[in-house]
Formats: C-alpha cells, sequence, structure tokens
C-alpha cells in the first residue's frame, strides 16, 4: 500500500432505536469497549501484514441505532476516500444490495464504496 499513509478504523454497535433512546452512559460505555477489543485485533491483524506496518491507524468503536447514518457521518468526520464495509456471510452481501440500508450509504456517502467478504 505505498499511497497509504492512514487507515481509520470504525466499528459500530447496533442497537434498536427503542433501546438507543433509553441506553445509559455505562451501558454505551460497554458496547463501545466491545467494539474496541474487536478493533484492537483487527489492528493486530492488520500490523502483521508487511504492506500495513508503516500505515498510521485510528480505530473507533461508535454505539448507532442507524449505521447507514452512522458509516455516512464518520466518512465525512475523516474526509474518507474509500469506506470499505466487510460482511461475514453470503447472505448479509445480498441483503446489503438489496435492502434500503444500502442505498443510505451508496446514496450519501462522500466517498466511494468497496464492500468484502470477510473472514469468519
Amino acid at each position: 500500500a505505498p499511497d497509504l499513509h492512514e487507515l481509520q478504523l470504525l466499528t459500530v454497535q447496533e442497537v434498536s432505536r427503542r433501546r438507543f433512546r433509553r441506553l445509559s452512559f455505562e451501558q454505551a460505555q460497554v458496547l463501545r469497549h466491545r467494539g474496541a477489543a474487536f478493533l484492537q485485533g483487527v489492528e493486530e491483524q492488520a500490523q502483521a501484514e508487511p504492506a500495513l506496518r508503516a500505515v498510521h491507524l485510528d480505530s473507533h468503536a461508535v454505539v448507532s441505532d442507524d449505521v447507514p447514518k452512522e458509516i455516512v457521518i464518520q466518512a465525512n468526520r475523516f474526509k474518507s476516500h474509500l469506506v470499505l464495509l466487510g460482511v461475514s456471510a453470503r447472505g448479509l452481501v445480498e441483503r446489503f444490495f438489496s435492502g434500503e440500508p444500502a442505498e443510505q450509504v451508496l446514496a450519501n456517502a462522500p466517498c466511494d464504496i468497496a464492500v468484502y467478504q470477510s473472514r469468519p
């Protein structure tokens, strides 16, 4: 990745709209910590790749009731050039491309979007 200097990692811990409105600070912290633990593993894997060792990694775990909106917000916040969306199962790829959430991200993202199937 010769032109890659910085990589922002994002995980969105999704909760229902109803639960999100009633979520305490402590409950949100627990969810953010789970996301941060996941991202720490992703960072370790990335740092193990020779091509990414010189890349600055910055991780963000957030809680939201609207994942597509959060993806767009974060892409704007970090002036992203590309958003990579990882999915873990084939069914998710089909749902992503056939559902309204995909349309929201694709229609509102300030950059290109790429979808990949992540390993289990």
